[in-house]
């Protein structure tokens, strides 16, 4: 760990950088499960009975369908596609709800998480120098949810902060992003 440049502060990437969402199962394979929990989910606290292929059709498809727009610069958000499938059954999901719900759709994913080689111990050793971490990644859902799995591999006490294209609505390559990235993991000094 000797061979670290001396900087005050790192920005990282988070995906097939510090974490890997693709080990395991197959993408199609959790995108399944979590539109399987999604409807149980819906289900148990709004009583609604919807079938996991509905939402897989209404909901699911048409947001990854999307997807290639988000090479124009911005990210989707995720609560319109939700709540665009929900409207027949007359529900619309506030933001901290569809908030909830997206975390139950991507627990498969964070379960499968992989943190990639040696990341510990590069952020630790940071850590120890008393350097600054930050994460500039771009992602399809809040920020929030990616923070949980920082959290649960253990590896969020290493980072000093988070910006990710979500939340930002802007995504990499532009600049306001790594501005907002960087300008905050040092100001969390």
């Amino acid at each position: 760990m000797n061979s670290i440049p001396d900087f005050r502060g790192y920005l990282f990437d988070m995906g097939n950088t510090l974490l890997d969402f693709h080990q395991g199962s197959s993408d199609t394979e959790k995108d399944r499960v979590g539109v399987m929990r999604l409807a149980r989910h819906l289900s148990d606290v709004y009583g609604l009975a919807i079938a996991q292929q509905y939402l897989e059709e209404e909901f699911l498809n048409p947001w990854l369908g999307d997807f290639p727009l988000r090479e124009q610069g911005r990210e989707l958000d995720v609560s319109l596609y939700l709540n665009r499938a929900l409207a027949p059954f007359g529900l619309e999901l506030k933001p901290t709800q569809c908030l909830d719900a997206m975390r139950i759709w991507f627990s498969e994913y964070k379960n499968q998480v992989f943190v990639n080689s040696h990341a510990e111990k590069v952020l630790q050793a940071l850590s120890e120098r008393g350097k600054m971490v930050g994460i500039v990644s771009n992602c399809t859902l809040y920020g929030e949810i990616f923070g949980d799995v920082f959290e649960s591999v253990g590896l969020a006490r290493y980072i000093d902060h988070f910006s990710f294209s979500y939340s930002q609505g802007v995504r990499k390559p532009h600049a306001p992003l790594y501005e907002k990235g960087a300008t905050d993991t040092w100001r969390s000094s």
